[in-house]
């Protein structure tokens, strides 16, 4: 006897019992009349067994006609996938599929995935309809979680000023923490959105808010070399010596050779011994990044040469460590101490010949750099065989060569 002669819902009821979606897909496919009445119950078999995994599919893939199906196959609201389906919706900006899934009983609040919630996944792509209906339905314009935290700060990442906008019209928390960024402000200032941080600052951002690794907007915007943001910002009334995050201050936060906000902050006050931060100085910081052209302008403003602070325990010793020549020479010029004891190496000598740097180890023995100081990781520069290829013969060598150079020996 055929199996195709069997009535249908026999045919149904061998369908029911089968223990997979692939088994009943498979004998769904032994004629096109089969498949389609067992297409439906595909859909419940997925939901009873997958949580309705199916719907995010069809979400993802932006098949209407699939979540619909998924949607009358869930009449229990049993599937578990429905808040991941409406945040890929609303970062999908697909206005049908959100709508379907709101009226079958979506949370448009649900807390999910890497935005938080839908609004924010909207608001970080810049679906303004999206935006705008998610509110209608009564999505909380000031919900916490995500990466970003809130939908304003995702907003304003994007660069999605309309978003922003709309946003702070429906009662969005200009000043809300949270986040990677910590705030609105930061998030655009690190991401260099002049206009985004103007419409911020008009609505009363706060430009001085604390917060994230980098302390403040202004450290952000300094750290990514967005001068007309840095400027914005002191204008705005930003502290422009204002102390916190890894950085210290705006200042060494500057890093990368940016010249331009370095001048900036200068001008307008910034401390250039201001302490703090991981490296303790700006001049510290250029120093050790290589930037001589920095270097040269925080001295010019009078930077301390020999300030304390940083891995290496002053300029000197970092841009020695670093392998900075051109750097080291101009910091003794300007009377850095050759033989100021700090720091990870102990001296700036034990740091170059550490790092095997010859011709800074040939500098600092030009300036009287003691060999024997009994300080830092090797106890000395000649306590032991050293990196890269710099030696303790070598370094014999080298001072008594200086040696007879200037008439000691």
């Amino acid at each position: 006897m055929s199996l195709l002669s069997l009535p249908y819902e026999l045919l149904l009821l061998i369908a029911e019992d089968l223990e997979s979606e692939r088994n009943i897909s498979a004998f769904g496919k032994v004629n096109r009349r089969l498949y389609h009445q067992l297409n439906s119950l595909l859909y419940r078999y997925n939901v009873q067994h997958s949580g309705g995994s199916a719907l995010l599919r069809a979400t993802q893939h932006r098949q209407e006609t699939a979540v619909r199906k998924a949607l009358r196959a869930d009449v229990n609201a049993q599937g578990v996938y429905r808040p991941q389906a409406l945040s890929r919706a609303s970062y999908d900006g697909d206005r049908v599929i959100v709508s379907l899934l709101l009226e079958n009983g979506a949370d448009v609040n649900a807390r999910v995935g890497v935005f938080g919630n839908a609004l924010q996944a909207a608001a970080w792509r810049g679906r303004e309809t999206t935006v705008s209906f998610l509110l209608e339905k009564g999505a909380n314009v000031n919900a916490q979680g995500g990466y970003f935290g809130n939908a304003l700060q995702a907003a304003s990442w994007g660069c999605h000023k309309g978003t922003v906008e709309l946003l702070l019209h429906s009662g969005a928390d200009i000043n809300a923490a949270g986040g990677e960024y910590s705030s609105a402000l930061q998030a655009a200032s690190c991401a260099g959105h002049v206009a985004i941080a103007e419409v911020l600052l008009e609505n009363g951002a706060d430009a001085n808010a604390r917060g994230s690794d980098y302390g403040n907007a202004l450290s952000r915007a300094s750290a990514g070399g967005h001068r007309a943001i840095v400027e914005l910002l002191l204008d705005g009334g930003a502290d422009v010596d204002a102390q916190g995050g890894v950085f210290g201050n705006a200042l060494p936060a500057a890093w990368g050779g940016q010249r331009a906000v370095v001048e900036l902050l200068l001008k307008r006050g910034a401390d250039v011994n201001a302490p703090g931060g991981i490296y303790g100085s700006a001049l510290y910081r250029a120093s050790e990044g290589g930037y001589k052209a920095v270097v040269e302008l925080l001295l010019d403003d009078g930077a301390d040469v020999n300030a304390r602070g940083g891995l290496h325990g002053d300029a000197l010793k970092a841009a020695s460590a670093r392998g900075h020549e051109a750097i080291a020479k101009l910091l003794l010029e300007k009377h850095a101490d050759v033989n100021a004891r700090g720091g990870v190496y102990g001296s700036a000598l034990e740091a170059a010949s550490a790092e095997g740097h010859k011709a800074i180890v040939e500098l600092l023995l030009e300036k009287r750099a003691h060999m024997n100081a009994q300080v830092g990781l090797h106890g000395g520069a000649l306590q032991k065989p050293l990196s890269g290829n710099v030696t303790a013969h070598h370094l014999r060598r080298i001072a008594m060569a200086i040696s007879r150079a200037v008439g000691i020996l």
